[in-house]
């Protein structure tokens, strides 16, 4: 039972004894005054959820963006949601969404002291799904280098002026395979608030986020001379992790405010590129085309800091002067690569 039926409950009960016993005071001024003193004493507030679904038949993109119903036969739901509050104005927040899933959850916890401090540690994953019906010849999926097959043959035998088509690959139709291409997101994030003296108070807040998965890339490669081009979609690997810091100062007086602020960014991707074999490979080829390789290159890794300040003041009560001020600085070091990795005509 939660508290406001219990408030509820509580106040019917009292009034109805008073009511036998005949005391003067009107009966709704003593419930309200009893609710009054209900509300200002310390307790917890739970809420619990559990459920159970079915879905009759597999669909892929049916678990799309946290749904976890991509699969047939029964799914079971548990939320919950639990604030406590104490004597001296101490508090505890729990929450949970999707308990017990493998993936798509999130649970947090927020305490602390209210006018004084608060901490908060919060988890969550995500996935998103792609596609489950991309099919690919390569090997390697998932990885930063895809090779094809061991036995790849061109149909006819190509000569310096060929340019090979899809329709040229004899072995293709029996090399495809289907791989699902989807990504999972996890973050976690860490805060803190302190109030201080004097109208000042501090909080800082750190997230780091990493993704996990593939994502389909269109990637070129030369075939030809006159810039004839060929195409694949190659499931390119996604593994980044990026860290965000916030650490603001805050005054709040009667006339005056400011914060002055620090924020930082920092993104690393774990692949520099994705290396794939040249379906379109013609090496008697003179004109183009005669690359074993080609690659791409991955986003790359960099960082961004900023100093912010901002405040105002009130001159009269119909005159305010406020204003605001950022210094930011990003940069990324890494080398952009090659449109191939041989010496092959781009």
């Amino acid at each position: 039972m939660n508290r406001t039926s219990e408030k509820q409950f509580t106040c019917a009960v009292l009034a109805a004894a008073i009511a036998v016993i005949g005391l003067s005071t009107p009966l709704a001024a003593l419930a309200e005054e009893q609710a009054g003193s209900i509300r200002n004493q310390p307790g917890t507030d739970s809420h619990v959820e559990v459920g159970a679904g079915y879905v009759s038949d597999d669909s892929f993109k049916f678990g799309d963006y946290g749904r976890e119903l991509g699969q047939s036969g029964p799914h079971l739901f548990s939320n919950i949601r639990m604030n406590s509050r104490g004597d001296n104005a101490s508090y505890l927040n729990v929450f949970g969404r999707n308990l017990g899933a493998e993936t798509n959850w999130n649970l947090g916890i927020a305490g602390g002291e209210q006018g004084n401090y608060g901490l908060r540690i919060e988890y969550d994953e995500l996935s998103k799904l792609h596609s489950d019906s991309y099919q690919t010849p390569y090997t390697g999926m998932g990885t930063s280098v895809l090779t094809k097959p061991p036995v790849w043959t061109i149909t006819p035998a190509p000569i310096s002026t060929t340019i090979i088509t899809p329709a040229m690959m004899t072995d293709l139709a029996a090399n495809m395979q289907r791989f699902n291409v989807e990504t999972k997101r996890m973050a976690t994030g860490l805060g803190l608030t302190k109030q201080l003296s004097g109208g000042w108070d501090v909080a800082v807040n750190y997230k780091r986020e990493k993704k996990e998965g593939t994502k389909l890339t269109g990637a070129p490669m030369q075939i030809g001379g006159q810039g004839n081009r060929g195409t694949l979609l190659a499931p390119e690997p996604i593994d980044y992790t990026t860290g965000l810091f916030d650490a603001v100062a805050r005054y709040a007086g009667e006339k005056l405010h400011m914060q002055a602020g620090y924020h930082a960014s920092q993104f690393h991707n774990a692949n520099r590129s994705l290396v794939f074999d040249n379906l379109f490979y013609n090496g008697a080829s003179t004109a183009g085309g005669n690359a074993l390789t080609g690659q791409l290159g991955q986003m790359p890794g960099n960082q961004f800091h900023q100093l912010n300040a901002a405040g105002g003041y009130t001159i009269s009560k119909e005159t305010r002067l406020s204003g605001s001020l950022s210094l930011g600085r990003m940069t990324q070091n890494e080398a952009f690569l090659p449109y191939i990795t041989t010496s092959g005509i781009l």
